[in-house]
């Protein structure tokens, strides 16, 4: 019986079949499950990536929210140190006041509602957009309730009752000839709005704290997904990889006994030790690859090591073919 490759590529063909067959076996029993897990995490990571950019942006509308409001305290308290009573000013000059004064009140006050409007507009029942508006909310009571004719009367130039601006004119000029309790009207009103500032810190930090928490379930997640991926490569080297390469080993000692009648290739299998060396560096390369893909070894030696047997393997090679073409041919005696 001649060797012959035909019977190599079918022993080869027929472990590789066997390969297939344990494959899907095993993806029937669950082991090979890793694409479903990844699907699924990052399913939900995509989720998680989302909130922690809506935090972000959050935490730039508060930043954005708490540099107007520290802004138009800045420009309260510098209104307030003005001087309103009237004195001997004529009615266009203190009229000019009063609209200045009611400007800078109804600036600061638009600046922040144009903040909080755009928020809202940008995000539907967000926390830290109902936060804004309560904040909001504050200043605007505290607006009010001091200075409320300012706006009744500017905000109202032709009202149903004529008497309405009259009215309101008159509550001003009576505020407003009492210079220290405008100034202390003024003053409470940047207060409250530093206030508001300060909580707003607390909200910007438990923001980072809500950004840090969902960063780490990614973290967590991305483990996981590594431990799982782990497991699965070290079960399907058991399962499938393992098996396939007993049976090659197996093909490997079955190939000599095929070829018994035949003592030209016994002599070529044992006494030139073949059998030995493809038997030695299929155990090496098959092991180098299993620890290979159960990620025992990094790629980098991964690499040498295989490219060290494959010079070993056609240094051999060449050793042999040399010394064959050496040695002289057999003399008959005769």
């Amino acid at each position: 019986m001649k060797l012959q490759l035909s019977h190599i590529i079918s022993f080869l063909i027929g472990a590789g079949i066997i390969g297939i067959i344990l494959w899907i076996r095993s993806e029937n029993d669950g082991v090979v499950s890793q694409s479903s897990i990844q699907e699924i995490v990052f399913r939900e990571q995509e989720k998680l990536k989302q909130q922690v950019k809506n935090k972000i942006n959050d935490k730039a509308g508060v930043a954005d929210y708490k540099s107007k409001i520290e802004n138009a305290a800045s420009s309260i308290r510098n209104i307030a140190s003005q001087n309103f009573v009237r004195g001997n000013s004529p009615d266009s000059v203190y009229n000019k006041k009063i609209y200045e004064l009611y400007t800078t009140i109804d600036g600061a006050r638009s600046s922040i509602f144009r903040n909080i409007y755009n928020a809202q507009q940008n995000s539907d029942d967000n926390p830290v957009s109902k936060e804004l508006d309560n904040s909001f909310s504050n200043i605007d009571i505290q607006i009010f309730k001091f200075f409320r004719p300012l706006f009744d009367y500017f905000s109202q130039p032709n009202p149903s009752n004529e008497n309405f601006r009259e009215n309101a004119y008159k509550e001003i000029l009576v505020s407003l000839n009492d210079s220290i309790g405008l100034k202390n009207r003024l003053n409470s009103v940047a207060g409250v709005m530093n206030y508001e500032s300060n909580r707003l810190d607390i909200l910007s930090k438990s923001i980072d704290v809500n950004i840090k928490e969902v960063e780490d379930v990614i973290l967590s997640q991305n483990n996981s997904l590594s431990d799982v991926e782990k497991a699965t490569k070290d079960r399907l080297l058991m399962v499938v990889v393992l098996p396939v390469f007993a049976i090659i080993i197996v093909l490997l000692f079955i190939i000599p006994y095929l070829y018994q009648g035949n003592d030209t290739i016994i002599k070529m299998f044992f006494e030139e030790k073949i059998i030995l060396q493809v038997f030695t560096v299929f155990i090496l390369v098959i092991a180098i690859l299993l620890l290979g893909i159960g990620d025992k070894i990094k790629a980098e030696t991964l690499g040498t090591l295989l490219g060290g047997i494959s010079v070993y393997v056609l240094q051999n090679v060449m050793s042999n073919t040399g010394n064959s073409a050496k040695k002289p041919p057999e003399v008959n005696a005769g």
